[in-house]
Formats: structure tokens, sequence, C-alpha cells
């Protein structure tokens, strides 16, 4: 099923580790080690698989940070590294 929506908000809603609590059932917890720069950060967050396991990484993220004026499918990009 495709939703349409507004990239630029969806990808913020991605980014926000506070926001992630309301979305992703298998966060557990998180926080940003070192902000690289103004789309570039390092990550620690805790998964769970299952009720007794959780994992946890520690993750280079990155994201568009486009400028130009937003349409409704402007492409946006998001990437984990391990």
């Amino acid at each position: 099923v495709l939703v349409p929506a507004a990239t630029a908000p969806l990808l913020q809603l991605l980014v926000d580790l506070n926001a992630r609590r309301r979305w992703d059932v298998l966060w557990v917890d998180g926080r940003v080690l070192e902000v690289i720069d103004d789309c570039h950060d390092i990550v620690y967050e805790i998964n769970a698989s299952d009720p007794f396991i959780s994992r946890d990484f520690c993750l280079l993220r990155a994201w568009s940070a486009d400028d130009s004026p937003p349409t409704c499918h402007s492409p946006r990009v998001l990437a984990y590294r391990s």
C-alpha cells in the first residue's frame, strides 16, 4: 500500500530519536554520541529482537540536507552504517 506523504517531515520523524519511540516497537533506547555536521552523526541505539534479547549498535547516520524548495515527493535519503 502506498500512502502519499511529504518527504521532509517523514525524514525528520526518522531522524528524531525521541519520536522513534512512538512508531518503532523494537526500538528500546538510543542517543546521539557525536554530531559530525548538519546531516551526519554517530548514534548508539538498543533494539529488541524478542522479549528477552536486545541488540545494541553504534551507527553512523547520514541524511540528505537538500535546501531546494521541497515538493511533496522530493527525494530524501537516510542511511545507517555500523
